[in-house]
């Protein structure tokens, strides 16, 4: 439900007094130390009150009653008057009743267990989540994937409107702990956020947001920021060479800049963000690029498609990380750790050759001809007999860009890696 015009009037005017989140605000309350910018906010547009001591509790858990009524509070909702809610452990002399029967029929809270409000009981991150989304009615595309938020889960969709609205951004590990109780102080950071977003903008200094604008090769990108054309190179990675001026193509080049290209495709919207120096000595930016809220440095890493370099001015702060990332492709050897003595301190050995190159190199070019339909029945890898063959069915069914078959599990543009090519079967029937 949209707030009436004079409630989005009365807010618009409270944001310009509003004190900004990076000066120092004076709570009311003795025991408030965080927010107080947004505790005090709430406190001063009448939407929130402490304890009868004159303490505000920020550390307890926010009750589904205390949310419910925070929310309607400053909705400017009239007349409280609603149907009955019909809960099994609500009646009419119930404690906030008129609260609950409002909020049931605004539907801004699912019931608990069979059919009960649960009035005291705390209320999880998720329940926040859909009871603002419901009375805000927010809408936008977030640039973050929670990795413990289900596509069955009821509350997804608000989840994600949130986040898209930057009134939270989930913890650093991308999980948003949907069933998690919340603090009567984030409560109010979520409220304050939600009904005054130009009074608390989080300026994240570390982060920058950005376009692509092309990729150069797998660690070198180009992007549109402020309006300009930046050169950005990846901070702490190296990826073997393919457009370089005096080396040549290295083996897994090709493959590193086909996958920057297919996770970081034109006009896709990235975040930098600098740790250290902010350029090199070639005036490019230096930076870790973050993309759906993974950060692409260390993708690279996971995959074999990079090795960890150029440690100029430790500690970095995600070297542990990236090592760690690092060391798990080296002991899968996969990628440029599959080939013997190819990653040296200084880059990559010249001298050495991928046994696969001739025949993974144009798989691109080749063009399908075997006896199944690319837009018919699905099909797996044991459909096929080399990587060449399955590598050109998926390219004939939308590959990279679909995969309408899934035969592109970790989303590298390459298929079926498992498959013989057909120089391993020249070799075998050759024995």
């Amino acid at each position: 439900m949209r707030k009436n015009f004079v409630s989005g009037l009365i807010s618009l005017i409270l944001a310009l007094s509003v004190v900004p989140t990076n000066s120092v605000a004076v709570s009311p309350f003795p025991d408030v130390t965080q927010y107080a910018e947004h505790i005090t906010y709430l406190t001063e547009k009448g939407i929130i009150k402490g304890k009868p001591d004159g303490t505000f509790a920020p550390t307890e858990d926010v009750a589904r009653l205390q949310a419910v009524q925070m929310i309607i509070n400053d909705l400017g909702i009239e007349s409280l008057d609603a149907p009955d809610p019909g809960y099994d452990d609500v009646d009419p002399d119930t404690y906030g009743y008129d609260y609950i029967a409002k909020a049931a029929e605004l539907k801004l809270i699912k019931p608990r267990g069979e059919n009960n409000f649960a009035a005291f009981k705390p209320m999880t991150r998720g329940e926040i989540a859909y009871a603002i989304d419901q009375a805000y009615d927010l809408s936008g595309e977030p640039d973050v994937t929670f990795s413990d938020v289900s596509d069955d889960y009821f509350a997804k969709e608000a989840i994600y409107d949130l986040a898209a609205n930057n009134i939270t951004k989930g913890y650093p590990d991308n999980t948003f702990k949907p069933n998690q109780t919340l603090s009567r102080q984030h409560f109010s950071v979520f409220l304050a956020k939600t009904i005054n977003p130009a009074g608390f903008i989080e300026v994240d200094s570390e982060k920058v947001a950005a376009t692509v604008n092309r990729v150069v090769d797998g660690d070198t990108i180009e992007v549109d920021l402020n309006g300009e054309i930046e050169t950005v190179r990846l901070l702490l990675v190296d990826t073997p060479e393919t457009v370089h001026p005096t080396l040549p193509e290295q083996p897994y080049g090709p493959k590193a800049s086909e996958y920057a290209k297919s996770t970081l495709p034109e006009g896709k919207e990235v975040r930098i963000e600098y740790d250290g120096p902010e350029t090199d000595n070639y005036d490019r930016l230096l930076g870790y690029v973050w993309v759906d809220g993974e950060m692409f440095n260390k993708l690279l890493l996971e995959k074999g498609l990079a090795r960890y370099a150029y440690v100029l001015e430790p500690p970095y702060t995600y070297q542990d990380e990236l090592e760690a990332a690092e060391e798990k492709a080296k002991n899968e050897e996969i990628g440029i750790w599959s080939l013997d003595d190819y990653v040296t301190e200084e880059g990559f050995n010249d001298d050495v050759e991928d046994p696969n190159e001739d025949t993974n190199q144009q798989v691109s070019d080749l063009e399908y001809d075997g006896p199944y339909d690319p837009n018919g029945q699905d099909r797996n890898c044991s459909d096929f007999d080399t990587h060449q063959e399955a590598q050109a069915f998926f390219e004939a069914a939308g590959g990279p860009e679909l995969d309408p078959h899934e035969l592109d599990g970790d989303g590298d543009g390459t298929v079926c890696e498992s498959l013989p090519t057909q120089t391993d079967l020249v070799k075998i029937y050759s024995n």
